[in-house]
């Protein structure tokens, strides 16, 4: 289940199932979280991040240093503007490989009132693709009654994003080059990205990078499961976005990248023929009840399977 989760932060976890938000995910429960769950290396390969110097220093203090140990503290502020309907949007970098439908990297966008991340995967920081990704959002938004009003964004796709907006009776803020404080969406990346990396650092050892882009549903709802909504701070962010607590009933989840067997219809195989076909577990198809997305080898092609059968042993890299 940790996995299934991405393996976030033990005390990510553990906050969300005390606040309710995992109160539907079966074994998910503080008692069970506090009584059973080890740590992950896939979740410090997604967090680590480097001690700062100075810290629990060896260096022996002299007479004309103070005796007493000081320590300087840097702050910094993605700073948020708190106008209703404020989102902030901005693209990754390139991920290591491409996908095999052509993607390179995300745009990640970030709606500030439900606190929600969004991530999109595209092919390109060009105009075409990033304003499509855009609106994708846009509509996403819209439809679950939070219109988005006010845009801070970079430079790229600087002119479509600004007629869109306006024909929307909304506007645009452009953060200047290289500053990352202003866009809120750096954070909501860095976020995102970490999730992520600890999702692919669980996958299978041969399972084909080229597919990461199909693990991008569940990434996103597994993240948003845990972040607290900034309107109502009971509710997770995903339930505040679509309305209700995660269907895990309808929609199960399984570690992503994970080797499966479904079943083969008796339509296309042979009498004797197996009866299951090796695939790769990719996500949930949510408009389908009870049923996942799988990379078939045999076909090299996504196939929606409601019957299969995932191995109960989790994916442990040996690094």
């Amino acid at each position: 289940m940790h996995q299934s989760f991405f393996c976030p932060p033990i005390q990510t976890l553990l906050r969300a199932a005390n606040l309710g938000f995992l109160s539907n995910i079966p074994f998910l429960t503080p008692e069970l979280i506090h009584k059973h769950l080890t740590k992950s290396p896939a979740t410090a390969k997604g967090r680590l991040k480097l001690r700062p110097s100075g810290h629990h220093s060896t260096r022996r203090t002299t007479a004309q240093q103070p005796s007493c140990n000081t320590t300087e503290i840097f702050c910094f502020a993605a700073l948020a503007d708190k106008c209703q309907g404020t989102f902030y949007t901005d693209c990754t970098g390139n991920l290591p490989a491409r996908a095999l439908e052509g993607q390179q990297l995300f745009f990640v966008a970030y709606a500030y009132d439900p606190n929600y991340i969004f991530a999109v995967p595209i092919n390109s920081t060009s105009n075409s693709d990033i304003i499509a990704a855009f609106k994708t959002v846009f509509n996403i938004l819209t439809s679950k009654g939070f219109k988005p009003r006010f845009n801070v964004t970079d430079n790229q796709a600087a002119a479509p994003i600004k007629d869109f907006m306006h024909q929307q009776n909304g506007t645009v803020q452009f953060v200047e080059p290289n500053n990352h404080r202003v866009n809120a969406a750096e954070r909501a990346i860095q976020t995102f990205k970490n999730h992520f990396i600890s999702g692919l650092c669980t996958t299978d050892k041969n399972f084909p990078l080229q597919l990461w882009n199909h693990l991008t549903e569940q990434a996103t709802i597994t993240c948003n499961l845990l972040r607290r909504s900034r309107i109502n701070p009971d509710i997770s962010a995903y339930e505040q976005l679509h309305g209700h607590k995660y269907n895990w009933n309808a929609h199960p989840l399984a570690p992503p990248g994970t080797r499966a067997v479904i079943h083969s219809s008796t339509l296309t195989r042979t009498s004797w023929g197996p009866r299951g076909i090796d695939a790769w577990y990719c996500g949930p198809s949510l408009d389908q009840y009870r049923c996942n997305n799988f990379y078939v080898l045999e076909t090299r092609a996504m196939h929606i399977a409601g019957t299969f059968d995932i191995p109960c042993t989790p994916n442990i890299h040996p690094s």
